[in-house]
């Protein structure tokens, strides 16, 4: 099939107006940039809400939604940017209400027709799903781009696992969006004016961030992100103070229009795939490769097109067509191309049972008999993560189960699912998987990958010791992928106890038993089409 999206006629040129202040119901003020036609009348509108700083929004992307006939909010969230008051990890408690606030003070504005869309990626989708929880009566489309549907699986304990770095490295990066210094940050080299009355604001937003900081520090804290962060990173199983950052049953009865995109390889394409399955209302669904110079320019997705079509439709009300096309569109890898479904995961898709065997082997026939295979795990010496490009480093130190070369293609589409028969010398303990495609030079691809944390195999809501010596059965759930094995190539599970910096390391050694029998098999289930 072609590239999603299309070329969109541009009609108006685009003026400016940073940092306009719009109080929100408790009196707090969000600073936002407002991108607008130069031509008098009344548009629809678009908002984005960002904690990376709206000052380093993309001017050109702002111009295609002003040239497609749209006036586009850019927006700090609460307590980043310019904004008032203090953020804390996405401000879903205080200031959950914001992005509701927004939208319906945008559709009260002389430019605009009443009809407010929302779009944006990562936290910017997240943010998509709170707005929405308010339920504000304007809203009327979103497109939500890579983000996560429940932050406890998809960012921070993946299959109950710590998201090590992936933790640490947003906290760290999120320390300059909320520095006292952002609100007064120079814009005098960008286009647009700054609003008079709102340069005045931040610099009392400045002042204000920095007697808070140093107000806090009295009581050994410093910001109230830090403070979440803290509390989060102590809550090591799902429900709880989890709950607000889980929108599954909410996304189960949204009947706003959402059209939602994800990547292969990103660690919330899980929770774009699974929104999208959930999702009550109408909604869409296109899953790009990512590693676009590895698929070459064809992988690439118009997304700019493809939303505005999208808002076009909901927003204005033009039978564009988007609608007549197929609802699902995930680029397949090895096939190199685009592949469009009528849903998700595929009713195409079959679940074809393969089985680990003993001498390190991988297919669809049941061993002739049982074996049992070791993992050894060292805290001292944990695993290190690999290029997706080829995982033979990893697989070094891993167990490793290797198919025969296919004879024919094999393509899957969907979420792979591993059963392990096991036993562990400890009461706790990780288990990594990953799936791989073997070219025939050796070269070992990532394809997913899979975690768990062995305490956990009856739910992420409960720990349960591992018994002494007694054999568990675990499910490991893989995140969903698109792949064609070409025939040559080989299907590859691996196995490993850690993977460091990705994942954090189980503290303490431990040996696990793959103990594969007629009775209790050690499979791999793939969904083939």
């Amino acid at each position: 099939m072609p590239l999603p999206g299309r070329d969109v006629p541009f009609r108006h040129r685009m003026k400016i107006r940073r940092y306009v202040y719009v109080p929100m119901r408790d009196g707090v003020r969000i600073a936002c940039d407002l991108y607008l036609p130069v031509a008098e009348g009344a548009y629809p509108c678009l908002l984005v809400q960002t904690p990376y700083n709206k000052n380093g929004f993309d001017v050109g992307a702002a111009e295609s939604d002003v040239a497609a006939g749209y006036v586009l909010c850019v927006a700090d969230i609460r307590g980043t940017g310019g904004s008032e008051g203090d953020m804390t990890y996405h401000n879903v408690l205080e200031g959950g209400h914001d992005g509701a606030d927004m939208v319906e003070w945008l559709a009260a504005q002389g430019f605009s027709t009443g009809a407010v869309g929302t779009y944006g990626g990562s936290a910017l989708g997240f943010a998509q799903y709170v707005t929405a929880k308010g339920r504000p009566e304007h809203l009327k489309a979103m497109f939500i781009e890579v983000a996560p549907l429940h932050y406890y699986l998809d960012r921070w304990f993946p299959g109950g696992i710590a998201g090590m770095a992936a933790t640490v490295d947003w906290q760290d990066g999120m320390t300059g969006n909320i520095s006292p210094k952002k609100p007064v940050e120079d814009v005098s080299g960008k286009p647009g004016d700054v609003d008079l009355e709102g340069d005045v604001i931040r610099k009392k937003v400045s002042e204000a961030r920095y007697r808070r900081r140093y107000d806090k520090s009295r009581d050994g804290t410093w910001t109230t992100l830090q403070d979440r962060f803290l509390e989060l990173r102590n809550a090591p199983e799902d429900g709880g103070v989890w709950d607000v950052y889980n929108h599954t049953a909410f996304v189960r009865e949204c009947e706003i229009p959402t059209f939602y995109t994800g990547v292969w390889y990103d660690h919330f394409v899980r929770g774009s795939a699974e929104s999208y399955a959930l999702h009550k209302g109408p909604r869409k669904l296109l899953i790009s490769p990512g590693q676009q110079g590895f698929h070459g320019e064809h992988a690439g997705a118009d997304m700019r097109g493809l939303r505005i079509r999208w808002f076009d439709h909901w927003l204005k009300g033009e039978d564009n067509g988007i609608l007549d096309e197929p609802p699902v569109t995930v680029f397949v890898m090895g096939l190199e191309q685009w592949r469009a479904f009528d849903a998700w995961p595929p009713a195409e898709a079959r679940d074809v049972t393969f089985h680990l065997g003993p001498d390190n082997t991988l297919g669809k026939d049941v061993p002739a008999s049982d074996f049992t295979d070791v993992i050894d795990h060292d805290p001292q010496s944990p695993l290190a993560c690999a290029s997706i490009h080829d995982v033979r480093a990893y697989e070094e130190k891993a167990l490793v189960y290797t198919s025969a070369e296919l004879t024919g293609e094999l393509t899957i589409v969907g979420s792979p699912r591993v059963t392990l028969p096991l036993t562990c010398s400890a009461t706790d303990g990780h288990i990594q998987v990953k799936l791989c495609d073997v070219f025939p030079d050796g070269r070992s691809r990532e394809l997913t990958k899979g975690r768990l944390r062995l305490a956990h195999r009856e739910g992420h809501d409960r720990v349960v010791p591992m018994p002494a010596g007694e054999v568990q059965t675990i499910e490991v759930a893989l995140w969903p992928t698109a792949n064609q094995f070409r025939a040559g190539h080989r299907i590859r599970l691996v196995l490993g106890a850690s993977e460091s910096p990705s994942a954090e390391v189980f503290p303490h050694a431990f040996d696990l038993h793959v103990v594969s029998t007629s009775g209790k098999p050690a499979t791999l289930a793939l969904p083939i089409v």
